[in-house]
């Protein structure tokens, strides 16, 4: 820590300055992981609790298995323990046998992250961590805190971007809202014409056509395993045959694999941008007919987990640059390796190798 104080105290004002915006980084890209890890990524194991006390859950991992305990309050004050042995999904757990088959599920969207459902119903339940007991007994300090971090470093990923390319940032931004202005009017058309019920359940078609649409649009594992699949394909199929060939000395140069990377990081953004637009739009929608929950701090609370899936979106964006014009220089070991792999192939033995971009 003194080393790095003392580097700051004693370097120019550029280094400063880059210094600063490298811990300042590190620390919004750190608050970032934590809420994402807190909000979005399932922790199954733990103690949770639901109707004021009556019923608790214990989920434990024990020698590879993971068990749960289930205890329900009896009419005389008593509490009947189950012990269960269960199957461990991503996002749930489910135990039990036959009809009185149970999950827990992880559902980061709604107001209870957790809850347990069965035949007859779901009962939302409230883990009980450190954590989550702070942010009860200071839920609006939590709320404004979380914000904060969130729109400073927001603010922080823009304007470094503005500096290289400000052309670019308007038309994210209105795309951006574009999305959530759209898919805002179409819900709230939707919930005024009464195709969806009090539950938010579709009631005709087109109500199952525009949940089948926010589900697509929310659905960002398969769009994005797609492209870096593209991204694998064009990539790694051109670099094993510059390898293979090089060995012959007949390799050529990889083509496109900076337009591919490109296109597949602006999608990639695009899908995390519009998805967090989309999730806005249904908090706030679905907060005002009740299909969400529709207490203040649920509602922030559900806004800030669509801002979630916006940092990355604008991360990614500000990562590409869009005007690229010309590479960095190529060291000199590398291009006597390319000329070495590429040795057959050229007209003169003389003759300097294509400068690889």
């Amino acid at each position: 820590m003194r080393s790095t104080i003392r580097l700051f105290a004693f370097a120019p004002q550029n280094d400063r300055r880059r210094i600063r915006i490298t811990l300042l980084s590190i620390l919004a890209i750190s608050a970032w992981c934590a809420l994402a890890w807190l909000w979005l990524w399932p922790q199954l194991e733990g103690h949770y609790v639901a109707d004021h006390g009556k019923i608790t859950v214990d989920v434990t991992r024990h020698r590879g298995e993971t068990q749960v305990s289930l205890s329900r309050e009896r009419g005389d004050g008593d509490f009947k323990i189950t012990h269960f042995h269960s199957n461990a999904e991503f996002s749930k757990v489910q135990f039990g046998d036959g009809l009185e088959t149970q999950d827990l599920v992880f559902r980061p969207l709604e107001t209870s992250h957790y809850t347990l459902t069965s035949g007859c119903g779901s009962i939302p339940l409230d883990k009980q961590t450190t954590i989550s007991a702070l942010v009860r007994a200071h839920p609006y300090t939590a709320v404004v805190f979380a914000a904060l971090c969130m729109i400073a470093f927001m603010l922080h990923v823009v304007n470094e971007k503005a500096k290289a390319e400000p052309e670019v940032i308007y038309p994210m931004w209105a795309a951006y809202f574009g999305a959530l202005f759209g898919s805002s009017f179409v819900l709230f058309a939707a919930g005024e014409s009464g195709i969806f019920g009090f539950d938010g359940e579709p009631r005709n078609a087109l109500a199952r056509g525009i949940l089948a649409a926010i589900e697509y649009s929310l659905d960002l594992q398969q769009e994005v395993f797609l492209l870096l699949g593209l991204l694998a394909f064009v990539s790694l199929t051109q670099w094993c045959a510059y390898l293979m060939a090089g060995l012959s000395g007949a390799a050529r140069r990889p083509h496109f694999i900076w337009t591919t990377w490109k296109w597949v990081a602006l999608l990639t953004a695009k899908a995390l941008i519009s998805a967090s637009a989309v999730a806005l739009s249904v908090v706030l929608v679905g907060g005002h007919f009740g299909w969400l929950s529709a207490e203040p701090l649920s509602i922030v609370g559900n806004a800030l987990t669509s801002l979630l899936l916006l940092i990355p979106g604008l991360v990614v964006f500000c990562m590409v640059p869009l005007n690229r014009k010309k590479g960095r220089p190529v060291p000199k070991g590398t291009r006597s390796v390319h000329r070495w792999m590429i040795r057959r192939m050229r007209k003169q033995p003389g003759e300097l190798a294509p400068k690889p971009e």
